[in-house]
């Protein structure tokens, strides 16, 4: 019944206002691709979805993510997981709900397999397929085993009947499968589909031992997905979606084709499946790579279109790329489409979408301690799209710092003491260097500006030979009181250096470089000494204050990854030099002219670093180092003890994979470290030994993040200095409204008072909840107009809407506080 009132609030405003306001801003394209989606075959009851998490900086490794709300919120499933790349395909068991099996496949390492939902995964080797895996499938057999199959990157096919342990070719490598199927009958009738690049499609009714063609059905290359019926031994049907050939059908197992993308976009179609109750309601949906959803109730004849209404990217022309239904559709409603722009929900049949976060705004890319941590217990974090957040009032609560800032897409966040006195806070989000003095309450924005006109030996893209810089990492100098001295690597832009004493840049003479981590030596003011690492694995250092550079890495091995760098406090007298790499931890006691294995811990030397830090005492004998080891947790090396040890193996366990680390000042005294692990919050008072969760609580949402946020009506963007990350909405036209999903106990609404602005009525969960005025005879900015605290958790909606005594008066939105705990 909520639902329900909900659903047909957004269906009136729908009509009544047009569909939802999409890209209000320009100032961030989102780009969270989507390429496959795995639903529990009891969602509905377990409400279980899995895909996979790209990092926050959108390079590096993917991570698989699930979801147990029906993909609202989403959890990383890290433990195990060493992989070095994205992962190119994946398959759920069929007895899912009793086996907990997933199979993850890797570009670089092979297959990733499960059997307990994700909680720990376990890396199997592929040494007889021939590249990677880009299409796999799931199917059981009546004995209960399961037959995985494989098409690879290089062409073939593959099965395995031990969970991937060992495999044999079905099809050769001169077939590039482009499209796989198996029957939803599969126990009973053993059949599998394939389409090939050439435009072919095979069927074999012995589960891939023999194969029969029937030859080049689409006109062009490019057979994108098909999906077989149920009863397909007794009739025959399925579905293919092409490329170049539109939408096909037969109900002869092959022998005759139709065409039934009559009135559908003449596109690429990039997905076709059918209703669970297909056989009772003839149901079958579709989608183009720039159009979706279609959905038939006649098995093709006539379709309706269900706008899903994303904002699409420059970036690509395949955007809609997979289409899922929910097993339980009949009842619940729910259909998912993945996208190059994200993931999306409709749980009304395709009336009403919601963007469902994968890589959710809250994923932490910076933190930070204050310098006067011993007095203030300040603590500052960036993210990747909730902008800043500070730990005040002697660490009893966070804020928000998002005032004054240009967007909420931020890479690094530093403390640094400034010089005279007092200390400044520095962030980077897209082309500009934050800095603030009053600890992110403002700040000051400044072009991290570069040279155009150079010219490049190599081709990445426009962007790298226009003015246009992208901040990706950041690094104060240890003496920035007395230099300045603010270091900036950016995507192919190498190292930028601001000196803030002076208001200047330096020059860096690093050429167009896409730096991935940076360490200057903490006597940086003396010796000139900086570390720099690519995104390609290359480490480069100067010793003359950035003007002159070589690449360095003597004694370390080839394909290192993405490399984190970190430089001893004592640099000046141990030369040491941390770098983590995908082949282990590596060390240098000579200033980076040799490296060797940081000590002899296996899994520290071994597998891939996720994160490094000295402590601030290191050298003085009571000191020690973190190692945050992919897919192993959290390691630790004491002065004392000189050997590697595994602290905490709980966080691991419980999913919390370290990213950042950023020791207190005061370390000696206090023994304090904070950490960041996704989007949480952890804290340690014993040298690393135990943690705890120091959340903040509550998740900033700003207007015009479109995706999370649906406007209906007549709404415009306007810029403003006093707003939370420089903008705020206004809904001008009668009926306009603003509807959220969201998950956790409440939900402030953040506008403003102004007289033009009118009341509107708040519902949530589809009913009536009060009334609020945002009517004032004067103007105030970031006005907390509705405070929401005493829910339940778990997913709610909140629908507000101008109402009819509101006159001519509009609603303006700046930002929605979501309480998640």
């Amino acid at each position: 019944m909520v639902r329900a009132k909900i659903t047909r609030l957004v269906r009136f405003l729908m009509l009544a206002c047009g569909s939802a306001v999409a890209g209000l801003a320009l100032g961030h394209q989102p780009h969270d691709p989507i390429d496959y989606l795995l639903i529990s075959p009891e969602f509905a009851i377990d409400g279980s979805v899995f895909t996979a998490q790209l990092r926050a900086d959108s390079w590096g490794h993917a991570l698989p993510v699930g979801s147990s709300d029906r993909g609202l919120t989403w959890s990383p499933l890290p433990n195990g997981m060493t992989n070095l790349s994205t992962f190119k395909t994946a398959c759920m068991s069929p007895s899912f709900a009793t086996d907990g099996t997933l199979f993850y496949f890797s570009g670089q390492q092979g297959l990733y397999r499960t059997h307990d939902r994700g909680l720990t995964w376990q890396q199997v080797g592929l040494d007889t397929l021939n590249s990677p895996v880009t299409l796999s499938a799931a199917a059981a057999v009546p004995d209960g085993r399961l037959i995985l199959y494989a098409a690879c990157d290089a062409g073939g096919l593959f099965a395995s009947d031990d969970l991937g342990n060992t495999w044999t070719q079905l099809v050769a490598e001169d077939t590039i499968i482009t499209a796989l199927a198996v029957s939803p009958d599969f126990r009973s009738d053993r059949s599998v589909i394939i389409g090939d690049a050439d435009g072919r499609v095979h069927t074999s009714s012995d589960a891939g031992r023999t194969w029969t063609s029937l030859g080049r059905i689409a006109t062009s290359n490019g057979i994108n997905e098909i999906t077989i019926a149920p009863n397909f031994e007794t009739d025959g049907e399925f579905f293919i979606a092409t490329d170049a050939s539109g939408l096909l059908h037969t109900i002869d197992h092959g022998e005759t084709f139709a065409r039934i993308d009559s009135g559908l976009p003449n596109d690429v179609f990039t997905a076709v499946t059918l209703s669970p109750n297909y056989q009772n309601d003839n149901m079958v949906f579709t989608m183009t790579r720039g159009s979706a959803v279609y959905i038939s109730t006649d098995q093709g004849r006539t379709w309706t279109h269900h706008d899903v209404g994303v904002d699409l990217s420059d970036q690509t022309k395949r955007h809609y790329r997979v289409l899922k239904v929910s097993p339980n559709y009949a009842i619940d409603g729910t259909l998912f489409v993945g996208a190059f722009e994200g993931l999306y929900r409709s749980t009304d049949r395709g009336q009403s979408w919601h963007h469902m976060p994968t890589r959710p705004p809250l994923l932490i890319t910076g933190i930070s301690t204050s310098p006067d941590f011993a007095t203030d217990r300040a603590v500052a974090i960036s993210t990747y799209g909730s902008g800043l957040y500070v730990l005040r009032s002697q660490g009893a609560s966070w804020d928000s710092a998002n005032v004054g800032i240009e967007n909420p897409f931020c890479y690094g966040i530093t403390f640094a003491p400034r010089y005279g006195g007092g200390r400044d806070l520095l962030a980077i989000h897209r082309e500009k260097l934050l800095v603030s003095q009053d600890d992110g309450q403002s700040w000051d924005i400044q072009a991290v500006s570069f040279p155009g006109g150079l010219q490049s030996s190599h081709h990445i893209d426009a962007l790298i030979h226009s003015e246009r810089v992208f901040p990706t990492v950041m690094r104060a100098s240890a003496t920035y009181a007395q230099d300045g001295l603010v270091f900036i690597g950016t995507r192919h832009h190498g190292l930028r250096i601001s000196d803030q004493i002076r208001g200047t840049w330096l020059p860096a003479r690093l050429g167009l470089l896409h730096i991935a981590s940076i360490a200057p030596s903490p006597a940086y003011r003396t010796d000139s000494t900086i570390f720099v690492a690519t995104n390609d694995g290359e480490i480069l250092r100067s010793v003359d204050a950035s003007l002159t550079w070589e690449q360095i890495g003597s004694g370390l091995p080839s394909g290192l990854g993405l490399v984190k760098l970190d430089a001893s406090p004592n640099f000046t007298i141990d030369g040491m030099v941390l770098a983590g790499t995908s082949r282990g931890l590596y060390v240098t006691q000579d200033g980076g002219d040799s490296w060797h294995t940081a000590g002899s811990n296996v899994v520290v030397t071994t597998q891939p670093t996720e994160a490094v830090a000295f402590s601030p005492n290191y050298g003085s004998g009571r000191g020690g180092m973190l190692a945050s080891v992919r897919g192993h947790g959290l390691y630790r090396f004491l002065e004392r003890t000189a050997v590697w040890e595994q602290v905490a193996p709980e966080l691991i366990a419980n999913g919390y994979q370290i990213t950042r680390i950023a020791y207190s000042p005061d370390f000696e005294q206090d023994g304090t470290i904070y950490a960041a692990a996704g989007t949480h919050i952890l804290l340690s008072t014993d040298n690393g030994k135990n943690w705890q969760l120091a959340d903040m609580g509550f998740l900033r949402v700003e207007d015009y993040e479109s995706r999370t946020i649906n406007l209906f009506g007549d709404w415009s963007t306007i810029e403003s200095p006093d707003a939370s990350a420089g903008s705020f909405a206004v809904g001008s036209s009668s009926q306009c409204a603003i509807h959220m999903v969201f998950s956790g106990t409440g939900v402030s609404w953040l506008g403003r008072l102004d007289p033009t602005l009118g009341t509107a009525d708040v519902y949530v969960d589809g009913q009536y909840y009060t009334s609020v005025d945002q009517y004032n005879s004067l103007s105030v900015p970031l006005y907390p107009v509705l405070s929401i605290t005493d829910l339940p958790y778990g997913e709610h909606e909140l629908m507000i809407i101008e109402s009819s005594n509101s006159g001519d008066g509009g609603l303006a939105l700046d930002a929605f506080d979501v309480y998640t705990q």
